[in-house]
């Protein structure tokens, strides 16, 4: 529904300053929410402070060369520097029915190209190319959390490695190590610092999840670890979401039941000497049924941003809040993590899906929620947030330069180290039904 008061949306930052258990190194635990501890140095969420972007881009509407109807162009997006790539899970570009496609964009001085679609060299009928991207330097991963490997439906991973020309050349299929049929290995990738990280949210001997790690500075890819959580349950679909920051890794597994069915949570495993660790369990200090906790997140090395896209607010309905967690250390190597703040929409309304996306840059926090009728129904926004002396405080809304009812604008977005956020609408229909489309436009500069 659409009125003055979402037209006039506030947001609201909620700190958590319940007392709560807290998690030294040593092992994993459960990490619930605590006032910040006097030791904690005053260290900011987000990492590092943003200042005004530079090298801002002009705001863009990406698509497909030809959009067609019911690709869903936009239901995932991943930037890095100037380049973007967009998925299009459910294209027929390929030929075979929802066998997928993703799109890369490139900005030369402030002129995007065209949208040229990537397949799969083996495409087959509802693979869901393009059901996850991740984007680093001249690495491209796409998930197909459908695909056959070897003749088992698996789930699949493809690399793709930009060459002099600017093209993208397909250099290695992935599977799931286990072999296992509907793996979902795929469902969610990451890469950073040359490591790519795969969530297969079906995988395990009780169909866990499990998330795989991948050194890339080979001819291959090489799997260096499997990891699980050690409070495993069936079906808590641990790999639903991965984040990747140097020697940490962020997991979500949004159907984890510990605290009420289906809550959430999420776990942080860190690479040590002797290897990748589970090193804390991120829990909140008001859990509910169908929280789904995990569902989206992101990581800087010492701050993570969870997304509960179905949180009820006080009034009983299902807004979806973010949680954002510090890891502060106090003269050791361990670490500790605290949740810092919970971040809610104080006029949301049901089905806004506030944190159905997340990502985090630089001090930086975006938000997506597909649901928000502001512009029109279900039009969607992207909610910015700023750390200002050690709280995340609201900057800016943003909506699609074109609403339009439906479109899911903020199913997906990333922000760019060059000043500008990418936002998904996978369900926009301007150009054909349900084509989808991706935004960009410039970050904001900080309030003086």
């Amino acid at each position: 529904m659409v009125s003055q008061i979402f037209m006039r949306r506030r947001l609201v930052v909620a700190l958590a300053m319940t007392a709560g258990a807290l998690l030294a190194g040593g092992g994993c635990g459960t990490v619930a929410p605590t006032a910040l501890p006097p030791d904690a140095g005053g260290a900011p969420p987000g990492d590092a402070p943003s200042g005004c972007p530079q090298h801002a881009p002009s705001p863009a509407t990406l698509q497909m060369t030809d959009p067609l109807a019911g690709e869903h162009f936009g239901f995932a997006i991943a930037a890095d520097h100037d380049t973007v790539a967009v998925g299009a899970k459910d294209s027929r570009r390929a030929g075979p029915d929802a066998a997928g496609a993703v799109a890369v964009f490139e900005r030369h001085d402030d002129t995007w190209s065209a949208g040229v679609p990537i397949v799969a060299a083996d495409p087959a009928v509802g693979d869901n190319f393009g059901f996850s991207v991740a984007l680093s330097g001249d690495v491209l991963a796409v998930g197909a959390p459908f695909s056959t490997v070897a003749g088992v439906q698996t789930g699949a991973v493809y690399l793709f490695a930009r060459a002099a020309d600017a093209s993208w050349q397909e250099v290695a299929k992935l599977g799931s190590p286990t072999g296992g049929g509907l793996d979902l290995f795929g469902l969610s990738v990451a890469i950073d610092n040359g490591r790519l990280v795969v969530g297969a949210t079906a995988a395990g001997d009780i169909r866990q999840g499990l998330v795989f790690v991948y050194t890339l500075d080979g001819a291959r890819p090489q799997l260096e670890a499997t990891l699980q959580p050690g409070d495993a349950v069936s079906g808590m679909r641990f790999g639903s979401a991965v984040a990747i920051a140097d020697s940490r890794i962020l997991i979500g597994a949004p159907s984890d039941s510990q605290q009420a069915q289906a809550a959430g949570a999420a776990y942080v495993f860190e690479r040590g000497t002797q290897g990748w660790r589970a090193t804390a369990k991120l829990v909140v200090d008001d859990p509910a049924r169908a929280d789904f906790l995990g569902f989206s997140l992101a990581l800087t090395q010492n701050t993570a941003a969870i997304g509960a896209y179905t949180k009820l607010n006080a009034e009983g309905r299902a807004v979806g809040a973010v949680y954002v967690f510090g890891n502060y250390v106090s003269g050791t190597s361990d670490s500790r993590w605290l949740q810092q703040q919970k971040i809610v929409a104080a006029d949301g309304t049901s089905g806004d899906a506030f944190g159905i996306s997340v990502a985090m840059r630089g001090g930086l926090l975006a938000i997506g929620a597909t649901g928000v009728d502001a512009t029109s129904t279900d039009a969607g926004a992207i909610y910015l947030f700023r750390a200002t002396g050690g709280v995340w405080q609201p900057q800016a809304e943003l909506h699609a330069a074109a609403p339009s009812e439906n479109a899911a604008y903020g199913q997906a977005v990333a922000l760019s180290d060059r000043g500008f956020v990418a936002t998904g609408a996978s369900q926009t229909s301007t150009t054909a039904v349900l084509a989808g489309s991706a935004e960009l436009q410039p970050l904001p500069c900080p309030a003086p």
